[in-house]
């Protein structure tokens, strides 16, 4: 009775641990995000929207193309609540730039 037990609650500890332990890392990307933070910041900057990127919730390269899900918030922090915006980027000049956002 103790050994079966004892495997039950083994059981659950390593389900719990290796579930929680996926906890959605695969969407997100090991590329650097500063350069598509920057690019961003340039599109909110020259739309006049006082908003800032929360968190990078995926981000995707390829080639000389990239998209990014993004949660927004406003840049003075007045409002807890975050919205997500979807951009695509193109590599210009040696630099990426936003190209398309669907908010």
């Amino acid at each position: 009775m103790r050994f079966s037990l004892a495997m039950t609650f083994a059981s659950l500890a390593l389900l719990t641990f290796s579930v929680g332990g996926c906890g959605g890392s695969a969407e997100k990307s090991s590329a650097d995000s500063a350069p598509f933070e920057k690019a961003i910041n340039a599109y909110l900057e020259k739309g006049h929207m006082d908003m800032k990127v929360s968190k990078f919730k995926n981000l995707k390269i390829e080639g000389d193309k990239a998209s990014a899900v993004c949660a927004m918030k406003d840049a003075g922090g007045m409002y807890a609540m975050a919205v997500e915006w979807t951009f695509a980027f193109e590599k210009k000049d040696g630099g990426w730039i936003v190209s398309e956002v669907k908010k």
